[in-house]
């Protein structure tokens, strides 16, 4: 049994990823805390969600919710960015990652239950997203 604070996190994660579709495992270690907090409202002014999570933890959120497993994309220190538009997430964190200098890793990711790795997140990142493909359909 859990003790009570994991207890708690687990109904946060259950809460917070409850619908999700896709999301983004990146790794974050010896990224300075300024760098992370400037990432995180950059995210936020896209309408896209930053949390921390637990890897053991988040493992069995995930299948207490019937989604599929993230232990392979959880390493080390980990953190789930996710939003509406996948494409968007991942352009900016392969931009962001490409900026870090190595501090920020792509782990990789899930796009409508199917685990991504890191280059499957990268080629993702080249997709046009929902809004390219509509102006290209009406230009």
């Amino acid at each position: 049994m859990p003790n009570k604070v994991n207890q708690l996190l687990l109904k946060e994660y259950r809460a917070r990823f409850a619908g999700v579709q896709s999301l983004v495992a990146i790794g974050y270690e010896g990224m300075p805390v300024n760098a992370q907090n400037k990432m995180r409202n950059d995210l936020a002014d896209r309408d896209t969600k930053f949390i921390f999570v637990k890897n053991r933890l988040i493992n069995i959120a995930f299948k207490e919710m019937g989604l599929p497993e993230v232990r392979g994309i959880c390493k080390g220190q980990t953190a789930f960015v996710f939003g509406e538009a996948p494409v968007a997430v991942a352009r900016f964190l392969v931009d962001a990652a490409a900026e870090s200098e190595g501090k920020l890793v792509i782990h990789g990711g899930v796009v409508e239950g199917t685990v991504l790795n890191a280059q499957q997140i990268v080629e993702l990142s080249k997709s046009p997203t929902k809004e390219e493909l509509k102006a290209q359909i009406v230009g």
